[in-house]
């Protein structure tokens, strides 16, 4: 059995100023993204989508190297990155 590690990041949507920065956060997701985001119909879920795509985008580029991960659902609805292990 190997040894793994869990780590768990949160992010807070509750203060007027993070949902002013998420909104800008929206610009980096790609297309399929933006229009998925588009389709909540409550703000409060649209920033939690925006807001978990961009720590996963980001998360991926710094701790994987991967430039533009693509993020699919597992068969419990749970998103990983294609193709990582």
């Amino acid at each position: 059995m190997t040894d793994s590690i869990i780590e768990v990041f949160t992010a807070n949507i509750t203060r007027q100023e993070q949902i002013e920065r998420r909104r800008c956060f929206y610009s980096y997701l790609p297309q399929e993204d933006r229009e998925k985001a588009d389709r909540f119909l409550r703000e409060d879920d649209r920033l939690r989508f925006i807001t978990g795509r961009c720590m996963i985008i980001t998360l991926a580029k710094e701790r994987l190297g991967i430039s533009a991960p693509e993020i699919r659902l597992s068969k419990n609805g749970k998103p990983y990155l294609a193709g990582a292990d």
